[in-house]
């Protein structure tokens, strides 16, 4: 997939960010079971090995989770396919209550977009006010 394909697709689900910043070409796709699975259990025991496993306001909050997970995925799939980014990325929403999160997103080969929590280490749903209040994306 190319960045204009990847462009494309988040803004066919109503991402429209006011920044939205592809940072390769072309991407691979994260397969979804490989996200919830493998690299959701080894992500897991990696921040509970360096304590950094229990959220703490401020300190280790959501945009470090997200920041870390973006970062890990991005070295492994540069270790395995380094012709390629990969489309998984981290990015900041406005909640139902109105205060700013960051979480992890990306793209199946399908074009199917999910949202991954990196503090749960799992798949999530957001409602369409939320999806369209998406402020920033990094992929």
């Amino acid at each position: 997939m190319t960045t204009a394909e990847i462009i494309g697709t988040l803004q066919s689900r109503g991402m429209r960010p006011g920044y939205l910043i592809p940072l390769d070409e072309n991407y691979s796709h994260p397969k979804r079971s490989w996200v919830n699975g493998t690299f959701a259990a080894a992500f897991r025991r990696n921040l509970k090995a360096l304590g950094l496993d229990k959220y703490v306001a401020e300190a280790n909050d959501c945009d470090k989770f997200s920041g870390l997970a973006w970062a890990l995925v991005r070295a492994i799939n540069g270790r395995s396919s380094a012709t390629r980014g990969i489309a998984f990325g981290w990015m900041i929403y406005i909640t139902r209550n109105l205060t700013p999160h960051d979480i992890n997103v990306y793209v199946t080969a399908a074009g199917a977009v999910r949202f991954w929590e990196p503090q749960s280490q799992e798949e999530t749903t957001l409602t369409e006010e939320e999806i369209n209040s998406c402020t920033v994306i990094v992929i």
